[in-house]
């Protein structure tokens, strides 16, 4: 069997990272910072959301991503981990599942956070590798292909009730 696994509220709560990451760079370039819009945020390529949110330049990404990366990596250790999910997916792989994780986060830290945790998975889908978002059928698509495998023969484990909707709609079932 093959398994899909979201990273975010699922093997990991990235909120207080996020939080600190969109707050700090948003202030540096004054875009206003809404706590409660944080989701719409990590959803959105970061080219796309400085293209919403930044009304000056858009030749001033480059320095709002050379920041945003300088505070993620400053900030990494705010991701926490959920214990439960990581022995489980872990368990999941010495079963041999083959195993491909979605995230908003750029897929360097993703990778970081699962060797920490002890885990290898076939690939990472991450908003550096498409330009949806998630939720965004295109991620699970790219999951798909990554994992050689057909919708029938595949399970996505997410707390995001959205990306649980959207991976039903493909035929991917849903735990």
């Amino acid at each position: 069997m093959n398994y899909i696994v979201e990273f975010e509220g699922t093997l990991a709560d990235a909120d207080g990272c996020f939080e600190k990451v969109f707050s700090e760079a948003f202030s540096q370039f004054g875009m206003p910072f809404e706590k409660e819009r944080l989701k719409d945020y990590v959803s959105l390529p970061l080219d796309r959301l400085f293209s919403e949110y930044y009304t000056g330049c858009t030749c001033r990404f480059r320095d709002f991503m050379t920041m945003y990366i300088g505070l993620f990596d400053s900030h990494f250790g705010l991701i926490t981990p959920m214990e439960e999910n990581l022995s489980r997916v872990r368990e999941l792989i010495r079963s041999g599942a083959n195993v491909s994780v979605i995230s908003g986060c750029y897929e360097m830290y993703v990778r970081r956070f699962l060797e920490k945790h002890g885990l290898s998975v076939q690939s990472v889908v991450s908003t550096d590798r498409t330009n949806g978002g998630i939720p965004d059928g295109t991620m699970l698509s790219m999951c798909l292909s990554d994992l050689h495998s057909e919708p029938g023969e595949t399970i996505l484990i997410s707390s995001d009730p959205r990306l649980k909707s959207i991976a039903s709609e493909m035929g991917i079932r849903t735990d």
